[in-house]
């Protein structure tokens, strides 16, 4: 656009004005008187606004652990699903009677929502673990009603989080009392299974084998002993059956026939393989070398002639043998005890590998079922702590810092400032009817006009300005 048309078209808003400026004042004035009467009649608005404070818990959490997990950042959209919670504003519009009309034509849903709506809660975190503050204010256009519906919207508030906190507690300490008689009867069990294990493998139990092995030793030592008294018996008979006509007294340092001394060393050496297989296998070279010089006794008695025993034999010598055979069959009585005591203390010594690997198993599982018995322990200890904190409030907690109160003044509407935007809005809205009905009037008023009706071919010469008609002088 060149300059001479914006020229042109500045005059010719000019002369808008100019012809208009009555048309344009009247629209304005109507308008703007229009919007402030409207202003005049809105209803006020007011606020009622109450503080909630969010102070930290008083015994630190490395005393006593809490179970509510609720940061500081979280508090705010707690405190908003609370607050704007469905049935919490149904409450207190059902409680104060809230729009009532509203209610009838549209329902409760729409109450709610509008209820939503006026309602703002802003947020103050403070640094450090300090408390919290939180600022909620409903606005409506009853002053005493606001700051009701405020103050029972905040303790409500406190009431429900009080209420929730106490029984996520409780449902804290009853699922670990729950886990806890679980763990308990579990561990009982493993104990009860350890003891009878014990008891039904007693004396094979991995700290009894040093004493079993003692034992061992003891019995071989008496085995040993028995032996070689049975030996001794052995050969006193031998003797005394060789040589009844001898004196018992000098029988000892007689000279046994061959035979005698033959089945004397037999009945030595097969005591000595009873010893030596009590804890030695058949296969050890000195198990073998003793049932070699057996085989050879053996063999040496069956070269030799028989011997014809005494027809007669002394009375006081048949009751010595007597006695010698009494004795023979105790020390082989104490002889079969001990060896039966042997193998069942050796038997428990060969057996302790085994029981020791299924003891290890048992013993691993009940020390699994004891430390989890004893985690679950000081927790639910530990739960019901922050219970009593809970219940005590000494934990984290909500407190209303400043309730509501019926506000003096409205906040809403800023009548001075829309009064202010009416008259503006009046003289806009002249200026628009005014344009307006210039582009709807025809009439030629201007040079520019005439050129647009006028043809191509015809050439404007000149414009007459406006004659004004002068009055006479008076007296001429």
């Amino acid at each position: 656009m060149s300059m001479y048309s914006i020229v042109e078209r500045l005059a010719e808003y000019r002369m808008i004005l100019f012809y208009r400026w009555r048309f344009i004042v009247l629209v304005a004035s109507g308008l703007a008187l229009a919007l402030i009467t409207v202003v005049e009649f809105l209803p006020d608005i007011y606020e009622g606004t109450t503080t909630i404070v969010a102070y930290p818990r008083k015994v630190p959490e490395k005393y006593v652990a809490t179970t509510v997990m609720d940061e500081p950042s979280d508090r705010l959209n707690l405190l908003q699903q609370e607050v704007l919670s469905y049935t919490r504003l149904l409450e207190v519009i059902n409680k104060f009677g809230l729009y009532g009309k509203l209610v009838q034509k549209q329902g409760r849903d729409a109450a709610v929502q509008l209820m939503r709506k006026q309602i703002k809660i802003q947020t103050n975190h403070a640094g450090g673990g300090g408390a919290s503050a939180f600022t909620l204010t409903f606005t409506g256009d009853n002053p005493r009603l606001v700051a009701a519906v405020a103050n029972e919207l905040a303790n409500s508030f406190i009431l429900k989080n009080l209420s929730n906190r106490q029984q996520q507690v409780q449902g804290t300490t009853d699922f670990l009392s729950e886990e806890l008689e679980t763990a308990r009867a579990g561990l009982e069990s493993q104990e009860t299974q350890l003891r009878i294990y014990r008891m039904s493998h007693l004396g094979q139990m991995p700290e009894q084998m040093s004493a079993n092995l003692q034992a061992v030793g003891q019995l071989q030592v008496q085995y040993q002993a028995t032996s070689d008294k049975l030996a001794q018996l052995e050969e006193q008979k031998l003797l005394i059956e060789d040589t009844p006509e001898a004196d018992l007294t000098l029988r000892s340092s007689g000279t046994p026939l061959p035979v005698s001394m033959l089945r004397s060393n037999l009945l030595q050496e097969e005591s000595r393989l009873s010893t030596l297989l009590t804890h030695m296998t058949p296969a050890h070279p000195d198990v073998v070398a003793c049932q070699a010089r057996i085989t050879e006794l053996k063999h040496q008695l069956e070269r030799l002639p028989n011997e014809e025993k005494p027809v007669l034999m002394d009375h006081a010598v048949e009751a010595r043998i007597q006695v010698l055979d009494k004795e023979r069959e105790r020390l082989l009585g104490d002889q079969s005890g001990i060896k039966e005591r042997l193998n069942s203390y050796q038997a428990k010594v060969d057996a302790v590998p085994l029981r020791q690997e299924q003891l290890s198993s048992l013993t691993r599982d009940y020390e699994t079922a004891r430390d989890h018995y004893r985690s679950l322990l000081e927790k639910h200890y530990s739960a019901q702590m922050a219970s009593e904190l809970e219940s005590k409030q000494d934990a984290d907690r909500f407190e209303v810092l400043d309730p509501a109160t019926s506000p003096d003044h409205p906040t809403a509407p800023n009548r001075r400032l829309l009064c202010a935007l009416s008259v503006l809005f009046g003289l806009i809205g002249g200026l628009v009817a005014a344009f307006c009905r210039e582009q709807i009037d025809s009439s030629i008023k201007s040079d520019v006009d005439l050129l647009e009706i006028l043809p191509a071919e015809l050439e404007l010469l000149g414009v007459v300005s406006r004659i004004y008609a002068i009055e006479p002088a008076h007296g001429h």
